[in-house]
């Protein structure tokens, strides 16, 4: 858990569980990896939660730019108020091993029509379902692999919502019904 009111740059983070509350529950919003800033973020390294089944990331800056790989075995939100900037090459990846878990990347959170999504080319959002919103929204290859589930699974679903553009400069995949 890092927590500022002001910048935080982060390398490397490797995380194992998610937090709980003080009786031992999981809680709403429960996080291996929570980043909270009232300024911006800056990830210059690799974040990965995969050592257990539905482990998430969640980062909450005024503005984040990542410069390297976030990997979870469950959830992955990245909610700024303003912009959010993924690098050329960065892959970020929610559900990594296939149980359950979504990518929902939100820039502009508060509103107020400044806040771009920008995934530079050469770089990958991944996740059971994917969803995508800002003001603007630029992207490159998105992946929704849907659930594996034993009833059947349930199919993989992307949504973009941009308030003024959305483009996509690579592949954009739903995948299937769900099944293996």
């Amino acid at each position: 858990l890092f927590l500022a009111s002001g910048d935080i740059l982060y390398n490397n983070i490797v995380a194992d569980a998610n937090t709980f509350a003080a009786d031992g529950n999981a809680t709403f919003g429960t996080a291996a990896v929570k980043i909270d800033a009232g300024g911006d973020i800056t990830g210059n390294g690799t974040i990965t939660a995969t050592s257990d089944t539905s482990l998430n990331v969640d980062i909450d800056p005024g503005n984040v730019t990542i410069n390297a790989d976030i990997t979870a075995t469950g959830d992955v939100f990245i909610i700024a108020q303003d912009d959010v900037t993924v690098a050329a090459g960065v892959t970020i990846t929610a559900d990594s091993d296939g149980n359950w878990g979504n990518l929902s990347i939100t820039a502009d959170n508060d509103g107020d029509n400044v806040g771009d999504l920008v995934a530079n080319n050469g770089s990958l959002l991944t996740g059971n379902g994917v969803v995508l919103s800002g003001e603007n929204v630029t992207v490159d290859v998105v992946t929704a692999t849907g659930n594996k589930g034993i009833f059947g699974g349930i199919p993989g679903n992307v949504t973009i919502n941009a308030v003024a553009d959305a483009t996509t400069n690579g592949d954009v995949t739903a995948q299937g019904d769900g099944n293996a």
